[in-house]
């Protein structure tokens, strides 16, 4: 459960451009200390932060994570006014286990991958959040991004199928297409950065005639604010049982219902402010 807080704060953070050494509300144009900035922010130790977040790594609780307005730090603790005249929506969906290779220890490491949903008006985005190694990343999906790697999945299951009645082992690309966004930053450090339109990849691939998973991997990500400054985001293998996991959470189905839960529980709650 603290992982789970940690990535949700992590992402909300990600979203807002804020840190917990200052409390400081993003707008269009901000004057905070006598300084006045216009699209992006200063903060302590003189550090200018812009298309990337300055963070703690000690947060410890949050509360009703639903809207974008009104982010507030106190003692470590982020709370988010629920009482907004906005229907944004921000809901974790779930998760499943990733496998990724370590070339170190040449095997495969079991990751938790979270799904954190935002919807701002009628603009539905999907989060895919996981730790590697030394890294936290953030995997950004429109919602027809969404809706591509769900019939990437249908594909999946179809090629499984065939590939178990035939014992057959096979590697072959289903697909590939560009995402919104990803963002990484060290664990132990205080910063992120964030690259666009990256391509994404997905393969079915046979570790043996009996079991075959579903790979994604993607191309090097450049930083929009430096071109220096790259990473390789982790190839993330997902073997049968983990894909029907993520299925389910990427269906229409499913996140009507989910959304319509957290509108109602806004709704009630904008009541007792009227």
């Amino acid at each position: 459960m603290k992982n789970i807080l940690l990535f949700v704060i992590v992402v909300t953070l990600v979203k807002y451009s804020i840190s917990l050494s200052e409390v400081i509300i993003v707008s269009e144009d901000i004057t905070t200390n006598n300084t006045s900035t216009t699209n992006y922010v200063t903060i302590t130790n003189n550090i200018v932060t812009t298309n990337y977040v300055t963070i703690t790594n000690t947060i410890t609780t949050i509360n009703n994570i639903t809207t974008t307005n009104d982010i507030a730090a106190t003692n470590n603790i982020i709370t988010i006014d629920y009482t907004s005249d906005t229907n944004d929506i921000k809901f974790l969906a779930g998760e499943f286990d990733g496998l990724f290779f370590d070339d170190k220890l040449k095997a495969f490491n079991t990751e938790p991958v979270m799904l954190l949903y935002t919807k701002v008006e009628d603009k539905l985005t999907l989060d895919l959040i996981f730790n590697n190694d030394s890294y936290i990343y953030f995997i950004t999906l429109s919602d027809e991004e969404r809706k591509l790697l769900l019939t990437a999945i249908v594909k999946y299951k179809q090629w499984n199928k065939i590939a178990i009645d035939n014992q057959a082992e096979v590697d072959k690309k289903i697909d590939a297409f560009d995402i919104a966004s990803v963002f990484w930053r060290l664990q132990n450090q205080n910063s992120g950065y964030m690259g666009t339109n990256i391509g994404m990849h997905m393969k079915f691939f046979s570790q043996a005639k009996e079991r075959h998973q579903l790979v994604i991997y993607f191309d090097e990500v450049v930083s929009d604010r430096n071109q220096f400054i790259t990473t390789s985001v982790p190839t993330l293998y997902l073997d049968n049982d983990e894909i029907l996991k993520l299925e389910e959470l990427l269906k229409d189905s499913y996140i009507n219902s989910v959304l319509q839960a957290e509108l109602e529980k806004k709704k009630a709650i904008d009541i007792l402010f009227n």
